[in-house]
């Protein structure tokens, strides 16, 4: 089921014509000649709304292998995608002598990138194989595959511009229910929409990278713990935190996952306590009630505890809840407690490289290496 087929002797894409073209079209009969075989073929729409070629009858030389819906709707947005890029794009693209077909082909001056679609079964050296077939013809491969495509799966250094599929749906089990195909791509850490993936590709916003820049980032997080058992009000408490990225990320400054919180022990630190004391008194429009910790007597253990008290009404609350909620935001004793982002005051950055062959992505063409 091909993409492109000479309509009256005239190369056409299908998925490049409008419906209203198509329709026009289909409505005059015209003699179509498939560039695969060069049999006859007719006009068709899939399920997926994807407008195609079909055989009449398919040739016994005919070397094509059948496709499945999904299969040429992911191919006709890797095509979309290609143009809008500004580059020239193509599908069903032979080499010399018939040695490799793409699925798409895209190519601006001298470069050309051939895009494929792995959807059904495949060993990783037979790909590797074709990514071969493709290096001799001076044409850069890359490949996009869907979930059980590869067996084994790829080696995690491999040098192919190799990118799993996957799905933007929260349960992608519905969307293969409903025979939808994947439509994010992972690269290195990002995932994306796949027209997305390939204009960034072909940007050249993706470099492989031997090392990678990973930037750490500390501070000190003051919360709003929600709420006292005994007064029942709200009181602020802060830890000392850290957020590690990688590549050209930057720390997020509000919002905490990604953040690791230290042990509670460390907090009551003196120039910990000092940093916080100092941001209290030059934030007053924040109207913070912060509690700092210390060693507390429980009558209920009959021994001392290192946890925060409530600011309001100095009511113990035990440490093992503070740590649950700044490990995992929720506590075990009650659902009701609850950590709140109030402010983070930084402390410092650093950087290092570390060896770890990765795709790196900037938009502004700043890679780790």
């Amino acid at each position: 089921m091909p993409l492109s087929a000479y309509i009256n002797g005239e190369r056409q894409i299908a998925s490049l014509l409008s419906p209203l073209e198509w329709e026009t079209l289909r409505a005059k009969r015209p003699s179509i000649e498939l560039g695969c075989c060069r049999s006859q073929g007719f006009m068709r729409v899939s399920k997926l709304g994807t407008q195609h070629f079909v055989h009449a009858r398919r040739s016994d030389f005919c070397m094509s292998a059948p496709e499945s819906a999904q299969h040429l709707l992911l191919k006709s947005v890797v095509l979309r995608a290609v143009r809008e890029a500004g580059w020239n794009g193509d599908v069903e693209v032979c080499g010399p002598s018939g040695s490799w077909r793409a699925d798409v082909m895209a190519h601006k001056g001298s470069l050309q990138v051939a895009f494929e679609i792995q959807l059904s079964t495949i060993p990783f050296a037979e790909l590797a194989a074709r990514q071969l077939k493709y290096a001799n013809s001076d044409v850069r491969g890359c490949w996009f595959y869907g979930r059980g495509a590869l067996k084994p799966p790829p080696p995690a250094k491999t040098d192919i511009p190799l990118f799993p599929l996957d799905f933007s749906e929260k349960n992608p089990f519905a969307a293969l229910n409903r025979g939808l195909p994947p439509d994010q791509v992972r690269i290195g850490s990002r995932l994306m929409p796949l027209h997305q993936a390939v204009s960034a590709l072909l940007n050249r916003q993706f470099r492989r990278c031997a090392k990678q820049r990973v930037a750490t980032a500390k501070g000190i997080t003051i919360f709003q713990f929600h709420e006292c058992w005994a007064c029942h009000r709200n009181f602020n408490i802060f830890c000392p935190t850290e957020c590690s990225v990688t590549c050209g990320d930057r720390p997020p400054t509000g919002e905490l996952e990604n953040w690791v919180a230290s042990p509670l022990k460390k907090t009551g630190a003196p120039w910990i306590v000092r940093k916080v004391q100092q941001y209290v008194a030059t934030h007053p429009e924040l109207d913070l009630a912060v509690s700092y910790p210390g060693w507390h007597w429980a009558e209920s253990s009959r021994r001392k505890h290192f946890t925060f008290c409530c600011f309001h009404c100095g009511a113990l609350i035990a440490g093992e809840i503070f740590e649950q909620l700044l490990e995992d935001n929720e506590c075990m004793q009650n659902p009701e407690y609850s950590l709140g982002h109030v402010a983070t005051i930084p402390l410092k950055t650093t950087e290092e490289f570390i060896d770890a062959p990765h795709w790196c992505y900037s938009e502004a063409h700043r890679f780790c290496q």
